[in-house]
């Protein structure tokens, strides 16, 4: 197993990274941060996909494209608070984006585990992943007594504006229900004379 920097995958992290932040507060009303306990709120989204991607059978493609926006997120998070470098991962004859820790120059690749994440469910729990990666590295979590990261907030418990705002778009018809992070519509309340509407579906993938 091997390790070259690069530097153009940094900077493609880094630009999915950025992009990600912005996804997540226009649609969720989510603040990622850069702090280790922002891996958390990571996490919650990880499971939404994963539970949307059950129902909608996304395309591998599809999937890529957010387990790059969401483990580039979570490599950029651990290279500002704990160091490490972005570069190519050789594992014999094949080769993936990853990254090398400063410390005790351990490899990991993000981008796989978020796909994980997504493909597989909490099995491959990526706050789980991250705290293992910071404490292999001899680093340290600020959290609170019961394990909480302590500047988490629940993503669902910031989600009012998001639904608020899609709700007033939406037709007389349809409303967003609590589960908007999966762009799933619910039926509003129309008179007993009135034929409820098909329910309309829109996929995760194209959500965000």
């Amino acid at each position: 197993m091997g390790f070259i920097p690069d530097r153009r995958i940094e900077a493609e992290a880094t630009e999915a990274a950025a992009e990600m932040i912005e996804r997540a507060r226009r649609n969720f009303d989510v603040a990622l941060d850069f702090t280790d306990a922002s891996i958390r709120k990571v996490e919650a989204l990880l499971q939404q996909l994963h539970l949307r991607a059950r129902n909608d059978k996304p395309s591998d493609a599809q999937v890529f494209d957010y387990a790059k926006g969401l483990g580039s997120y979570v490599g950029e998070v651990f290279r500002r608070n704990h160091g490490a470098e972005w570069g190519v991962v050789a594992l014999g004859d094949d080769s993936y984006p990853g990254m090398r820790s400063a410390q005790r120059e351990q490899l990991f690749w993000p981008w796989r585990r978020a796909y994980n994440r997504i493909v597989n469910g909490p099995e491959d729990n990526v706050w789980h992943y991250y705290q293992l990666l910071v404490e292999r590295a001899g680093g340290t979590l600020a959290v609170h007594d019961d394990g909480m990261p302590s500047n988490f907030a629940p993503p669902t418990m910031n989600y009012g504006r998001a639904r608020a705002a899609a709700a007033a778009k939406a037709s007389p018809s349809v409303r967003f229900s609590a589960n908007a992070m999966g762009g799933v519509p619910a039926r509003a309340k129309r008179p007993a004379t009135s034929a409820a509407p098909a329910p309309v579906r829109r996929p995760w993938w194209k959500f965000w």
